[in-house]
């Protein structure tokens, strides 16, 4: 926790920042209600509510059922995981179109991929998204921790980003947004060896305090408990620190910043940065008014009636198969009926024996009204059947699917819009404390684009003076990845994304399946790796390193091409040396010469050999002989009768048609096969 120097006893500005606090947390009494109330819904309680903070449930008789189908927890957890499903695609805009402006953005971007999993900003999303989406309204809170370090070994100080509920935020009662909002108040429970540590001597002065409190007439039990030791929970005394935090203004240009424990200032300082450590997202906006609705509250309602509606089916079906007994009254000598088997029951034969009355039928109309309510609450809460994981009735096709599961992320963008602006809120306070607070002399290892071995050394140098944070808008929309798979696939297929013989192509058809190069192929990490560090050798001065750099028949040449093409559309390259840009060139076409053999079938082994791939020739085929030419067809002689030769071909035609085999006439005269 960021803490200031200690102040003295300041009993004029102790009465203000608790009246505020007051002043806010009455008007915050009702909604605390709701918030149990969707919260205990969430949990699956959904017969109870809450008044004044504590739980009220209605009685009632044993023999009535109340089945509880919770339809809200899956919802919610659908919709924090959808929402949760992207990284942020975060974009640090350089402040100027210097070169070096330019790398420090870049650099920036860099740390905040680095902070996002040392931080585990996605596990503080998630709960900030849980709160917003069932009360309505998130919080993160930000401050800089000495004790903590990004690196191993050395305690550097490190950005400390916790979830707080909503229960613990008093925000001005004026104010829409924490953007207008012109003070803001979080209550801290802090432990008395947190106290110690946070503010040494503190306990002391909180104690001194409580018991010259009867001195001040406007200090009245209420603060009198709040500043004796607080709550007892598990045997530990813990203390209630109101975190006060007041924008810019006029009397303050910096803002100002109290930590603050009943009649005790325990430290007070400038806003850091003039922005404030807490952090909002709202699920459910409404206009003009600061907390919002959240996904729980609208489907409350339907949610009762799901309830009761099964219940009513279970008790009909209760009665259908217990009935009620009818019988004169004196006539059973037990006084009940049982119904356990093999059980008698005795009466009286003066009286008509008991029996009982028809069976009650369920009406199938309670099964649609229960599907008709489980439709209004998918409808409400935009989270349907496909969003789940679960087939829709009727629909086979992949194409349909993907369209109702884009649909549903649809109705989520709103939701999205306000958490991107809260990363990009989030993000901007991180860089800037870690601007203002990181070790100068510290060096962080970040994993680079191809996520292996690639490291990249960044120091608190390399960040600029301004910074401005921007989370690209849509990037964090829900998506389907089969949809998108099959959209890529048709694409790929009439041409859209290029010519399917290019190796551009295929890299873009690789991108639009959601996969990425990398986690398609592992080899590929590798060879983006090699061809960095081409690039690196490429762009030296020295001639002699960037003739080291030769293309090999190992290389993958599309891989190759791509991460080349990538540095030459680079804004630095365009301020390279002419000479170092032609190497660039003709490295990248001599990739393309290689690529161009290899797709004629050329064999690549032969460059191991010493051989030239394209002096390499097919190697010749032994002629075959030519056949010899048949004989000129001669004149047959005819026969007395006009014909020829009879028979027609086969000796088994010839044995048909006449006696002695081919080649003999029917007169018995032997003939030549030309006469």
């Amino acid at each position: 926790m960021q803490v200031g120097q200690p102040m003295k006893r300041d009993k004029k500005m102790t009465k203000v920042v608790y009246d505020r606090y007051q002043s806010a947390r009455n008007r915050k009494s009702e909604l605390h209600d709701d918030w149990y109330t969707q919260h205990a819904f969430y949990d699956g309680r959904q017969y109870v509510r809450y008044r004044g903070g504590k739980p009220s449930k209605r009685k009632a008789p044993t023999y009535r059922v109340r089945l509880t189908k919770n339809l809200i927890r899956p919802i919610v957890d659908t919709a924090v995981a959808k929402l949760n499903q992207q990284k942020p695609g975060w974009m640090v805009r350089p402040t100027g179109p210097e070169e070096d402006r330019i790398h420090k953005a870049r650099a920036a971007e860099r740390l905040l991929e680095f902070l996002y999993r040392k931080l585990k900003l996605r596990n503080i999303t998630q709960g900030t998204l849980f709160w917003a989406a069932v009360t309505g309204t998130g919080f993160a809170h930000v401050n800089w921790d000495k004790s903590k370090t990004l690196t191993k070994g050395k305690v550097t100080g490190a950005p400390l980003v916790k979830v707080v509920t909503p229960f613990d935020v008093y925000p001005d009662p004026a104010a829409t947004s924490m953007d207008d909002a012109r003070w803001c108040i979080v209550k801290h429970s802090l432990s008395a060896a947190d106290m110690e540590a946070n503010w040494k001597g503190s306990i002391t002065r909180i104690q001194a305090a409580a018991e010259s409190a009867n001195e001040d007439a406007w200090f009245d039990a209420d603060i009198k408990g709040y500043i004796s030791g607080g709550t007892v929970s598990e045997g530990e005394e813990t203390y209630e620190v109101l975190e006060y935090e007041e924008a810019p203004c006029a009397e303050y240009p910096k803002g100002r910043k109290i930590y603050q424990c009943g009649l005790i200032t325990l430290a007070s300082g400038e806003l850091p940065n003039g922005r404030y450590s807490l952090h909002m997202v709202r699920v459910g906006v409404a206009g003009g008014r600061f907390w919002g609705l959240g996904i729980v509250r609208d489907v409350m309602d339907a949610q009762r009636e799901y309830n009761r509606t099964f219940s009513h089916i279970i008790e009909l079906r209760n009665l259908a198969v217990n009935p009620p007994w009818i019988a004169p009254n004196g006539s059973l000598k037990t006084g009940r009926v049982s119904n356990r088997p093999d059980s008698i029951n005795f009466y009286n034969q003066n009286y008509n024996k008991p029996e009982r009355l028809p069976p009650v039928p369920i009406p199938s109309g309670l099964y649609e009204l229960a599907q008709s309510l489980r439709q209004s609450i998918a409808d409400i809460s935009g989270v349907h059947d496909v969003s789940q994981g679960r087939q829709p009735s009727g629909v086979v096709s992949g194409r349909a699917m993907g369209i109702l599961s884009d649909q549903d992320a649809t109705k989520l963008g709103p939701a999205v819009s306000q958490l991107e602006l809260w990363i990009e809120s989030l993000g901007q306070c991180i860089l800037e404390m870690c601007q203002e607070h990181l070790d100068p002399d510290v060096t962080l290892s970040i994993v680079g684009e191809a996520r292996s071995a690639e490291v990249t050394k960044f120091h608190r140098g390399m960040l600029d003076s301004e910074l401005d944070v921007e989370v690209q808008p849509g990037s964090m929309l829900p998506k389907s990845l089969s949809f998108e798979r099959e959209m890529a696939q048709r694409e790929f297929q009439i041409g859209a994304l290029g010519p399917p013989d290019d190796p551009q192509t295929l890299i873009k058809y690789r991108r639009a399946l959601g996969l990425g190069l990398t986690d398609h192929n592992a080899d590929e990490e590798v060879g983006r790796l090699y061809a960095r560090r081409e690039n690196v050798l490429l762009e030296d001065e020295d001639e002699a390193n960037r003739e080291k750099v030769r293309v090999s028949w190992l290389d993958q040449h599309i891989v190759h091409i791509d991460e080349h093409l990538r540095a030459c559309r680079d804004p630095a390259f365009s301020e390279l040396d002419p000479e170092v840009q032609i190497a660039h060139e003709q490295h990248i076409a001599e990739h393309y010469r290689q690529l161009h053999m290899q797709a004629q079938g050329l064999p690549t082994y032969v460059a191991a050999f010493g051989e030239d791939p394209s002096a390499q020739q097919q190697p010749e085929q032994p002629q075959q002989p030519m056949p010899e030419a048949m004989p000129p067809e001669q004149p047959m002689p005819e026969d007395a009768m006009g014909g020829g030769l009879v028979g027609g071909g086969t000796p088994e035609m010839n044995e048909a048609l006449v006696e002695g085999g081919p080649g003999v006439s029917p007169y018995g005269e032997e003939m030549s096969a030309y006469g």
